[in-house]
């Protein structure tokens, strides 16, 4: 697993329509893939690469949770996990947030969700 150069953007107007939101999401921008993500505006974003697959970790510390969602190399979203702030301390262990992301990854990894 490595750290990917990335950045962030909010999906187009036609995108938002399409989906029937009211309001923009967030797009992260990685090797010529645009990966469409559910994280806010205010969550950490961390980008990995592992294998073929893209790994999008975002954590908030204000409201306690992290996400995980894990991307193919043709950009679909293949499964997801997040961690409200009663789960963090039972799938984390005591360190919880503060523990090294890729630490934190690796045991959220096992609680995907596939698709």
């Amino acid at each position: 697993m490595k750290a990917i150069d990335y950045k962030v953007q909010h999906e187009s107007w036609d995108s938002m329509t399409r989906a029937g939101r009211v309001n923009r999401g967030l797009e992260v921008v990685a090797d010529c893939l645009v990966l469409p993500i559910g994280a806010g505006e205010l969550d950490d974003l961390h980008v990995f690469q592992d294998g073929d697959d893209y790994l999008v970790y975002s954590e908030n510390d204000l409201f306690d949770y992290a996400g995980l969602e894990v991307f193919d190399k043709e950009g679909d979203c293949i499964g997801t996990v997040f961690l409200n702030s009663h789960d963090i301390p039972d799938v984390l262990g005591p360190k919880g947030l503060d523990a090294d992301t890729i630490d934190i990854i690796r045991i959220m990894m096992e609680y995907i969700c596939y698709d």
